[in-house]
């Protein structure tokens, strides 16, 4: 695997135990892209194949947008691989992500969740059938896909309107709610607890749909309603405290909506009796003894004058206040009766004990100036909005009135018909909602089991580590989680991040779709198959890496650290799940590639960033889900590093700057990558791919990178690599000092081409100022330009 250690045997004799190589386990390959069909590459594939195979690398990873053209131009690739006897991989459409919830387009692009999953499922049956030609009939091998997370920007906290249909990460309608889809996440009660939060209450006064709530819940109507008449009760209490006459004339005119109070009065003042008998002798009293009235009905009788009626209530009141013949004690004995009489009709709501509730709303207004929506107001509690909650999330107690499996139903028709008949509907539409609201409520409680809703285990574990893991948030608390959105830009971006990768994940092992195969190489069609079980079938990979962008348009998954979380999420569930499939499991179907230039044209610093990365991997080798070396936790899951120096051109363009001599920055990188495991992995197809990506610039970016490999390899750390430490006589002591003299071009070769064109060039400042004739051609170069010889060509040769 190493460049140029094994050739240096004379210095490796000088060598002491400690200048032996570091990374002995080193695996890996040096490759260049193809680029695209820009500046001085050719146009046409494989033409463009062919030059920048002359660049040197062991692999090539070629730039095919269209799956078409696997089968368009097959003949000449292979033709042209074949005969080049160098590995490929490819790259597919650049403008394509996986962190779109829109159907058809996204925050950005045009390329919604459909479209890139139809885009990528030809894409994957394509790949196959072009891989198994390869397999069986020419040498070389056929490497992963590589493809961008997410091209979409990320979406505003609040979306004016929606510019789509929105789809959960299963690919289904964000808006469909009832039984007829599988999975169906609503049908996770604790989820919908936190939906009630995280969305009804954020756009409807829930107490506005209580109504509604209470048509599809007896028990809920029940508790509104005492609710309601609790605090009915209370306002009578308070505000009526100690006034007999005020009360009197409430009950009255409730009386006068409740028509079948008078009998239920009749009855309770008809078994009342009095605390001790009173003497009414001086009224007329329809009783043998008139000085011992003991029951309540007869006192009141002998003011009203005829049998008393509720609807005189107030007046007997006043009757019996005013009597100048009746003792006070006897007064207060009557009055006390009777004002626990009208408590008994007050708060015996209605079921034929006392007023029912809009018998007192009627009362309270009329005589209090109190409105309904006051009482309904004071009656929405915390606790009554938990009971809501229940309603919504299909609380079993809620629905108990529905003794078949209806019940289990209902609160799905209660969602359907919020969504259908409010603003709820056009507001889950929107792409904020289901990045802000929906899918985070959902994550926290993914893992949870019901019917039609198995535990999401890969789903949770994206949560917990992006987002769950490092906040002191409690996220059943819609508001804290609010707060934080509208506070705090690196939540707002782990929020987003942890949403993007689980539609990531939904659409590499959920969504399922129907693959053609390919008659002509004998490649079986498919149905109802993921793609991550297509691409075991057949031996495929895919690599994730992030998309540039800029500081003012940053995408959904760019940061290293969450894109590898994306990756294991998908892994997990394809090991979880192959025990279910047909043949031997060929291993992770997700890796990622690095790509520190697109880190850097988010407006970070790309060593903060992959220091981030190899923190997140080290606490995840605690995790015995994942098998990794907590050594080099980089080794599984890092496939590729696309090396290019950071930086942008004045157009905004991103350079894909070349890898010169001397570069320290781009080692650090490298040897940052290495220690944490990239490039160290064992196994068939294990190796890591240290790619130079094409995009204008070259220098002698392959042959720095093999020897910067070869540095690494022996140890060298970044800050050991100095020049001055490089003898100038060319007598080095060790292969430390003859590949940093190599690496920073102070090698004999080096500086003895630099001498020769230091002399070549050493009359330039006179040029023009003696009168003799130029010497830039003498008779040899004249000689050659005769010959046909470009003298740019002769000029370069005499260095060589």
């Amino acid at each position: 695997m190493s460049f140029l250690l094994n050739f240096m045997d004379k210095l490796k004799e000088n060598e002491d135990e400690e200048d032996g190589p570091k990374f002995n386990d080193m695996n890996y390959l040096v490759g260049n892209t193809t680029g695209m069909d820009v500046g001085q590459e050719p146009g046409p594939l494989a033409q463009r194949i062919g030059s920048t195979a002359q660049k040197g690398g062991e692999v090539l990873e070629v730039l095919l947008q269209n799956p078409a053209t696997f089968q368009v131009d097959r003949e000449d690739i292979l033709n042209v691989v074949g005969q080049l006897g160098v590995d490929v991989t490819f790259h597919g459409n650049t403008d394509l992500g996986y962190g779109a919830a829109y159907a058809t387009r996204a925050q950005g692009v045009q390329a919604g969740y459909n479209v890139v999953h139809r885009y990528f499922t030809r894409y994957l049956d394509q790949l196959a059938s072009f891989k198994k030609q390869v397999e069986d009939e020419y040498g070389f091998s056929v490497g992963y896909v590589n493809m961008h997370a997410s091209t979409e920007q990320i979406p505003p906290l609040e979306e004016q309107i929606a510019s789509d249909k929105s789809l959960d990460p299963f690919g289904q309608s964000i808006t469909e709610v009832k039984d007829n889809k599988e999975p169906n996440i609503y049908r996770n009660k604790e989820f919908m607890e936190l939906l009630f939060d995280y969305l009804i209450a954020e756009n409807i006064e829930p107490i506005q749909l209580y109504g509604m709530f209470g048509e599809y819940s007896d028990w809920f109507e029940k508790e509104w309603r005492d609710a309601r008449d609790e605090v009915a009760n209370d306002l009578y209490a308070e505000r009526l405290s100690g006034d007999i006459r005020g009360k009197a004339s409430l009950v009255e005119t409730g009386a006068g909506i409740d028509q079948g109070i008078s009998l239920i009065y009749r009855e309770k003042i008809g078994e009342k009796e009095l605390e001790r008998p009173v003497d009414l002798s001086h009224r007329p009293v329809n009783t043998e003894d008139p000085e011992s009235v003991a029951v309540l009905e007869t006192a009141i009788q002998a003011y009203a004058g005829r049998t008393p009626n509720v609807r005189q209530l107030a007046e007997n009141v006043y009757e019996i206040q005013n009597d100048e013949g009746l003792s006070e004690n006897d007064r207060k004995v009557i009055l006390s009766a009777i004002n626990s009489v009208m408590n008994k009709l007050w708060t015996g709501n209605g079921n034929d004990k006392g007023l029912s509730f809009q018998a007192k709303v009627s009362a309270l207004t009329n005589r209090l100036d109190i409105q309904q929506q006051d009482i309904a107001d004071e009656a929405d509690t915390d606790a009554m909005r938990e009971k809501a909650k229940k309603v919504f999330s299909g609380y079993e107690k809620a629905y108990e009135e529905y003794t078949d499996e209806s019940g289990e139903e209902k609160y799905l028709e209660l969602f359907h018909r919020l969504i259908d008949r409010t603003q709820i509907g056009r507001q889950m539409e929107k792409e904020s909602t289901v990045f802000y609201n929906i899918i985070p409520a959902w994550l926290t409680v993914a893992d949870k089991e019901y019917e039609n809703h198995p535990s999401f285990e890969a789903p949770k574990f994206i949560w917990e580590t992006i987002v769950e893991n490092n906040y002191d948030l409690d996220f059943s608390e819609y508001s804290e989680v609010k707060e934080r959105l509208d506070s705090d830009r690196e939540f707002r971006l782990d929020i987003t991040a942890a949403v993007a990768a689980t539609y990531l994940w939904g659409q590499f092992t959920q969504r399922e779709d129907t693959f053609d195969g390919d008659k002509n190489t004998g490649l079986e069609p498919e149905e109802n198959m993921t793609w991550i079980q297509w691409m075991n079938k057949h031996g495929l990979k895919t690599n994730i890496e992030a998309m540039y962008g800029d500081p003012g348009n940053l995408l959904r998954l760019w940061r290293p650290k969450d894109i590898a979380v994306a990756c294991r999420a998908v892994n997990l569930t394809a090991r979880n799940e192959s025990e279910e499939w047909e043949g031997e499991y060929r291993g992770n179907p997700l890796k990622f590639t690095v790509d520190l230039e697109h880190t850097a044209s988010f407006g970070v610093d790309p060593e903060v960033e992959l220091q981030k990365l190899v923190d997140q991997e080290k606490a995840l080798a605690e995790d015995e889900r994942f098998d990794i070396d907590k050594e080099k936790p980089l080794a599984d899951i890092l496939k590729t590093y696309h090396l290019t120096k950071p930086g942008f051109e004045q157009q905004g363009i991103h350079r894909h700057g070349p890898f010169m001599r001397g570069d320290t920055v781009l080692y650090r990188y490298l040897y940052m990558m290495v220690d944490a495991g990239f490039c160290r992995n064992d196994g068939e197809d294990s190796e890591g791919i240290v790619m130079f990506e094409i995009g204008g610039e070259y220098a002698e970016t392959l042959y720095t990178t093999r020897i910067a490999m070869d540095l690494i390899e022996l140890g060298v750390e970044p800050d050991d690599l100095d020049p001055v430490k490089v003898p100038d006589d060319g007598e080095y002591e060790n292969r430390k000092q003859a590949l940093i003299a190599r690496f920073f071009g102070l090698d004999q070769s080096s500086t003895n081409m630099e001498w020769t064109k230091i002399e070549e060039h050493a009359f330039d400042p006179l040029q023009g100022l003696l009168e003799a004739e130029s010497f830039d051609h003498t008779y040899s170069g004249r000689a050659a330009t005769d010959s046909g010889t470009r003298p740019g060509e002769w000029l370069n040769e005499q260095y060589r």
